[in-house]
C-alpha cells in the first residue's frame, strides 16, 4: 500500500523558462506521458506555455533568470517551496543553475528525490572574479544540500543517493568536481546534451553537395541569444568583411542581461549592415531553413553545456564554424571547423577553409561522416532513455522522503483515530 502512494504521485520538471522545457524536454515529457508517469512542469509563464500545458500539468513560477536579488531569490524559493509542498512529488528534476540552486534546498528540506541537470555555467564561469566567486558559492550550497536530507522536524542526515547530477560535458563535470570535491563523484551523471529530435532525420535541402566550378553565394547563420558572450558581435564583424555574402540572425535580446544587445542596437543592423537581415525568434530556424550554401557560426565565448544547433545543422548538412569553447572537448577538429584563437582572422581562414574543400569536391564526405557522428551520439531518444535510467535509480521513495512520509503516517492517523 505504501509503495503504491509514492509510484502515484507526480514527477516534476522544473525550469528558468517554458520555452527551455518546451524545447528539449519535450520528447521526455511525452515518453512519461506513455509510461503512466503525472508529469507536472514548473516555470515562468511566457508565449510557449500554453504548448507545455497541452502534454503536462503547467504551474507558473515566477524566477527571474537575470534578477540575482536576495529578495528576488527569496519569493521564487517561498514561491516553490508552498508549491512542492502541496504537490507532494516522487522525484523533482531542474534544470539552470538558479533554479537548482533553489531546487535543492527545498528537496534537502522535504527529503525529494532529485535530479539536477547543469546546462552549462553561464557568463558566471567567464566573468569577473567577484562573479566566478559568487558561482563557487552556489555550487558548494547546491553541493550541500544535495547531500542533505530531513529525517525529523529538525533533524538532517547525509544521504547521497537522494541526488543525482547531470551533466553535458566534461568541462563543467570537472569544474563542479573541483569546486564540491565532497559530492561523490558516482552521483554525477554526464549525458550529452538533450538531443536532437527525430524530425532533423531529413534529407539534405542544400547545395554543398552539388559540386560545380561556380563560386557559392553563403549565408551564415546566428542562432541564440543575442549576447555578446555568444559571439554577435564578431558574427556583423564577419559580415562587415565579407560583403558579398548573405547573413541571418535568430534569436531575441535579453532585455534584463547587460551583455546582450539592446533593441536600439538590433534595429541599427537592418540600417547598417545591407547584407544582415534579423529574422528574431523562429521554430527550429535550422529545419525550416531555404537557402542552398548554408553556414552556422558560432563564436560563443559563454559558459556552454552543449550547443543543440551545432547537432541540428550536422544531421542537416549544414557546416558549422565554431569557437573551440563552443566545441566543448565534444566536436573534434578532426571533424568540425573550430577556431582555436577564437579570433577574426581565424574564422576567415575557416571560411576559406571550408570553400576550399568544396572546391576540392571533399566537403560532401566530410558533413556526411559529421552527420553519422552525431546520429549515433546526440539523438533526443537516447538522451531521454539515460534520463529515464537515472530516474529509475530511485528504487525506494519511502525510505528518503520525509514529505510523503508524513502524509502517510498522518493517513493512518485519521484511519486509526
Amino acid at each position: 500500500m505504501q509503495n503504491d502512494n509514492f509510484k502515484n504521485r507526480p514527477l516534476i520538471l522544473v525550469a528558468n523558462s517554458s520555452w527551455y522545457l518546451l524545447h528539449y524536454r519535450k520528447q521526455l515529457i511525452e515518453e512519461l506521458n506513455k509510461k503512466g508517469e503525472k508529469v507536472i512542469t514548473i516555470s515562468p509563464v511566457d508565449i510557449h506555455s500554453k504548448h507545455l500545458s497541452a502534454i503536462s500539468v503547467f504551474i507558473p513560477w515566477n524566477i527571474s533568470r537575470n534578477n540575482n536579488g536576495l529578495i528576488s531569490l527569496l519569493i521564487s524559493f517561498v514561491k516553490y517551496f508552498f508549491i512542492v509542498r502541496a504537490l507532494k512529488p516522487k522525484i523533482v528534476h531542474s534544470h539552470t543553475l538558479k533554479a537548482n540552486f533553489i531546487v535543492s534546498l527545498v528537496s534537502s528540506i522535504f527529503g525529494i528525490p532529485t535530479v539536477l541537470s547543469f546546462t552549462g555555467f553561464g557568463i558566471l564561469s567567464k566573468s569577473s572574479r567577484f562573479k566566478f566567486k559568487l558561482l563557487q558559492i552556489i555550487i558548494l550550497a547546491i553541493s550541500f544540500f544535495s547531500k542533505r536530507t530531513r529525517v525529523k522536524k529538525l533533524n538532517f542526515h547525509t544521504y547521497f543517493n537522494r541526488t543525482f547530477l547531470i551533466f553535458q560535458n566534461k568541462i563543467e563535470l570537472n569544474k563542479f568536481s573541483k569546486l564540491a570535491k565532497n559530492f561523490p563523484r558516482s552521483n554525477c551523471k554526464l549525458i550529452y546534451g538533450s538531443g536532437v529530435p527525430k524530425n532533423y532525420n531529413v534529407e539534405f535541402r542544400n547545395k554543398w553537395f552539388i559540386h560545380n566550378d561556380e563560386k557559392p553565394i553563403c549565408t551564415f547563420i546566428y542562432s541564440a541569444r543575442l549576447l555578446k558572450s555568444k559571439g554577435i558581435e564578431v558574427f556583423l564583424k564577419i559580415a562587415e568583411e565579407l560583403k558579398d555574402h548573405n547573413f541571418l540572425i535568430f534569436g531575441i535580446p535579453d532585455k534584463l542581461n547587460p551583455d546582450s544587445l539592446s533593441i536600439d542596437e538590433i534595429r541599427k543592423v537592418d540600417e547598417n549592415y545591407k547584407n544582415v537581415k534579423y529574422k528574431g525568434f523562429i521554430h527550429n530556424p535550422l529545419l525550416n531553413l531555404d537557402v542552398d550554401f548554408p553556414i552556422l557560426l558560432v563564436p560563443s565565448l559563454y559558459g556552454e553545456g552543449l550547443p543543440r544547433s551545432i547537432c541540428e545543422a550536422a544531421l542537416l548538412g549544414i557546416p558549422s564554424i565554431i569557437s573551440e569553447n563552443a566545441s566543448v572537448e565534444i566536436f573534434k577538429s578532426d571533424l568540425f571547423s573550430i577556431a582555436k584563437e577564437n579570433s577574426f582572422n581565424d574564422y576567415l581562414y575557416l571560411f576559406d577553409n571550408l570553400i576550399n574543400m568544396y572546391e576540392k569536391n571533399i566537403l560532401k564526405q566530410r558533413l556526411s561522416e559529421i552527420r553519422t557522428f552525431v546520429y549515433e551520439n546526440f539523438t533526443e531518444e537516447s538522451i531521454v532513455e539515460q534520463t529515464i535510467e537515472i530516474y529509475n535509480q530511485f528504487n525506494s521513495y519511502e525510505n528518503v522522503n520525509y514529505l510523503l512520509k508524513n502524509q502517510i503516517k498522518n493517513q493512518e492517523n485519521i484511519i486509526s483515530s
